[in-house]
């Protein structure tokens, strides 16, 4: 039975009626605006398994289907998070935009899965012809009924990604991530090191932004959460966006198998060569194998004005250029962070650290 399933623990940081910024570090560190020129996930059906159907104005929902008996909406705020870093798109961005989300409720409004009704729910994204699942979802022990739907998606060439657990060595990767069949997903922080809580283990695929992460909420807003929860999300819409360049590129979809090669060579590979029990095969990100010097980034900006556009989205920064005795000064920040650019502030030193790289 099912019943041992349940959200992982997470940990709410900080909320808000607004988000510090439209695009979160963990969207940056997929490196996901790289791709959107070319696609935003459209054509691509992603299910997510949680506690329900999001109502927020950055997130529009393709389908529902509840099979938790308490009804389709979300009253626990934990799928809503994990929506809108896939699909959000509004005053926060996700990874995939463009994609068409369906929400499969498992979770009833406290406590665990009902049983049978994660197995129910692989099913009927077999029946639905969906293309990624994302599982924020775990538990500790081995699940037939569970274990044999992941077989029939696989089967079925869905691409499965799971949260890995949040109890660091104690449980070590928990399921359904640990299944062969599911892509693993470990959390980092902004300086891409493991989280303290992320779940240890060989099991692990990759790790993508789980620490302080923002997205949207209850009620419209927005607010931080840290757990694997949020970086599976994070890789869920990085697969859209492959599944979406393949059916463009090669007019196919890309088999679970060759996602999982796909993915791995995006990742940067830390801690100890090759694959390791705190990243997997390492941290996603779309930049990995861009080539830096080919990349052409437009930014726009206006003499008095906070916002500004990369590449056709509108930002916005705390200080607008100005015009000083002839010249033309713009904040540096903005600028090398819109080109990709990591920019650090060491508040002891009194100084700027910026790095060249792929977008975080």
């Amino acid at each position: 039975m099912s019943d041992g399933f349940r959200v992982p623990d997470y940990v709410v940081v900080q909320d808000a009626t607004a988000p510090p910024t439209q695009i979160p570090y963990g969207i940056r560190m997929i490196g996901a605006e790289m791709e959107w020129p070319e696609t935003r996930g459209e054509g691509i059906k992603v299910a997510v398994i949680d506690t329900g159907r999001p109502d927020h104005p950055d997130i529009s929902v393709a389908g529902v289907v509840d099979f938790s008996g308490s009804g389709i909406a979300d009253r626990r705020g934990h799928s809503t998070h994990c929506c809108g870093i896939i699909a959000a798109n509004g005053k926060i961005m996700g990874v995939a935009p463009g994609v068409e989300l369906y929400i499969l409720k498992v979770f009833p409004d406290s406590g665990g899965a009902v049983p049978g009704a994660i197995s129910r729910a692989l099913d009927w994204c077999v029946s639905a012809g969906i293309d990624i699942i994302s599982m924020s979802i775990c538990g500790p022990s081995d699940d037939q009924d569970i274990r044999q739907a992941v077989k029939r998606c696989h089967v079925a060439g869905i691409v499965m990604v799971a949260a890995a657990g949040n109890f660091g060595r104690d449980y070590g990767v928990m399921y359904p991530a640990k299944y062969p069949e599911v892509i693993a997903v470990a959390a980092v922080n902004l300086e891409e090191l493991p989280a303290d809580f992320s779940a240890y283990g060989m099991e692990l695929d990759l790790a993508a932004a789980g620490v302080d992460v923002w997205s949207t909420w209850l009620g419209g807003g927005y607010v931080q959460l840290s757990g694997t929860s949020m970086a599976c999300p994070h890789i869920a819409g990085a697969a859209a966006i492959l599944q979406a360049k393949a059916k463009r590129r090669l007019g196919r979809k890309l088999t679970p198998e060759e996602m999982r090669v796909a993915l791995d060579l995006y990742a940067e590979d830390l801690g100890a060569p090759g694959r390791d029990e705190r990243y997997g095969c390492g941290v996603f990100s779309f930049g990995r194998l861009e080539n830096a010097d080919a990349i052409r980034r437009e930014i726009k900006m206006w003499i008095g004005l906070t916002e500004y556009m990369v590449d056709g989205l509108q930002m916005e920064m705390d200080v607008a250029p100005f015009i000083r005795e002839g010249r033309t000064f713009t904040p540096a920040r903005y600028v090398a962070e819109g080109l990709g650019a990591t920019v650090e502030w060491d508040e002891k030193e009194q100084k700027v650290t910026i790095r060249q790289g792929a977008v975080k």
